[in-house]
């Protein structure tokens, strides 16, 4: 997992990276387990006998494993690229939009914590020519390493993948903030989004800055 901080300041900042191992269902509690037995007096015994014999087997205990690194701003919003869970987006309130490259903090977590390699501090990409932070991210499901992102001025970036790197520019502007972006779960090329005030657009990247449909709920 990929999650971010909101520190007092700026500096104070980091996108850490979770390894999570050996999770178990949880024991389901019945109303006995809540109310206690004096409120079940007539109770059937073999049922906790039943469950002490499970109790008797060995339980793992669930472990959590971290790394952390530099982010310049409180992170809005972090997103994981579903292609490739090495590279991580990250809306910044410095009205910034990082890439992250992760790779070698998830073959530091699998392998050992003591593993020696170079562990990146810094984003392979900066994006700074949005007006104002935002919270509107999303990468598209059908299409490896399109993005799109929105700010809190009303306006949305597309991003383009390169061989070397990424094309962004503005594709749309309003005034109102966009709240939430998605990706078309089947088209390359269709995403909508959700503004404040309750507007929601659907956008084709084929025609930019205008939206195919608007609805005002």
């Amino acid at each position: 997992a990929a999650v971010g901080t909101q520190a007092d300041t700026y500096e104070n900042n980091s996108l850490t990276i979770l390894k999570i191992s050996d999770l178990a269902k949880m024991k389901t509690e019945t109303d006995d387990d809540i109310l206690g037995e004096e409120f079940n007096p007539d109770g059937d015994d073999e049922s906790d006998d039943d469950d002490s014999d499970d109790e008797e087997e060995e339980e793992i205990d669930p472990s959590m494993e971290q790394y952390s690194i530099p982010h310049y701003g409180g992170v809005n919003r972090a997103r994981t690229m579903p292609q490739n869970p090495n590279i991580v987006a990250t809306w910044s309130e410095a009205a910034q939009v990082h890439l992250f490259n992760i790779e070698p903090i998830r073959q530091r977590l699998t392998q050992s914590r003591n593993a020696e390699q170079a562990i990146p501090t810094q984003p392979f990409y900066t994006y700074q020519k949005h007006t104002t932070e935002g919270f509107a991210m999303d990468w598209s499901k059908v299409h490896q390493g399109s993005l799109v992102t929105g700010d809190c001025n009303g306006g949305i970036h597309l991003w383009t993948p390169n061989e070397a790197e990424y094309t962004v520019a503005p594709f749309f502007e309003n005034t109102t903030s966009i709240e939430d972006l998605q990706w078309s779960p089947t088209e390359t090329t269709v995403f909508a989004s959700a503004e404040c005030g309750g507007t929601i657009r659907i956008f084709d990247i084929r025609a930019p800055n205008q939206a195919m449909l608007s609805q005002t709920i």
